[in-house]
């Protein structure tokens, strides 16, 4: 009953046929929220640097 309920748990669907396809999605995606963040932090920051220049 353990083993059963070891393997039920740790099951991570490495055997469905679109596994690569669906992590590679979910990097690539993480890749583009950060990315898109980190631009928008920079803007930010350099619309502040800017108000206070001007100030």
């Amino acid at each position: 009953m353990l083993d059963a309920l070891a393997g039920s748990l740790l099951h991570v669907g490495t055997e469905h046929p679109d596994a690569l396809w669906i992590a590679a999605v979910g990097v690539a995606t993480f890749a583009a929220g950060l990315g898109a963040g980190l631009l928008a932090r920079g803007r930010r920051d350099d619309a502040t640097t800017d108000a206070k220049a001007e100030s």
